[in-house]
């Protein structure tokens, strides 16, 4: 019962962070949507390892099971925060071009 219950609640915390850094529709195009989607991918690239070792765990025999977690989750925390990297590189080249013509000196 306390497996299901801390499942429970890590999913409903995963889920959670995903709707607070995931950007809506409306901006996703813009560089602050890109920027916005870069942390939403990065956080989801860290919380994916810890989850996927537990589902790892709670679904198949212990050892296996573990063992699966950890590769599936590597694999998807060295996706996930790659894209989320690169997005945010990606979005913030647009956002520091605005930002120049305010700091500068001449």
């Amino acid at each position: 019962m306390a497996v299901k219950r801390s499942t429970r609640r890590m999913l409903t915390i995963a889920f959670g962070v995903a709707l607070l850094v995931t950007p809506s529709r409306v901006e996703a195009g813009s560089a602050l949507g890109e920027v916005a989607g870069g942390v939403g991918d990065v956080v989801a690239g860290v919380v994916s390892l810890p989850f996927n070792i537990l589902a790892g765990t709670v679904k198949g025999p212990p050892v296996i099971g573990t063992l699966g977690g950890v590769f599936m989750g590597a694999f998807q925390t060295i996706g996930l925060t790659a894209r989320g990297v690169t997005r945010v590189a990606r979005g913030s080249v647009p956002l520091a071009m605005k930002a120049i013509p305010i700091f500068a000196i001449f």
